[in-house]
């Protein structure tokens, strides 16, 4: 399905943000971190809002590029 989206994504059939919405949450419920960093994670821990788990800055900022998503600030 993945790779279905991300070409709705480059012929400009389907909003980015979604798509890497869609990833994430994938992502997220296979015990991943996620890829586009779309989601906001919430520690029941410290009771806030945290920034989404990633693996790599560098890497999810590649891939944002490329579909068309502004990069990240790392922290």
């Amino acid at each position: 399905m993945e790779s279905l989206l991300l070409k709705e994504v480059k012929e400009k059939r389907m909003d980015p943000k979604q798509y890497g919405m869609f990833v994430d949450n994938m992502r997220l419920k296979h015990g991943k971190n996620q890829l586009y960093g779309t989601n906001i994670e919430f520690s029941r821990e410290l009771m806030k809002e945290m920034p989404p788990m990633i693996d790599s800055i560098e890497t999810t900022n590649k891939v944002r590029k490329e579909i068309g998503l502004d990069t990240l600030k790392e922290g």
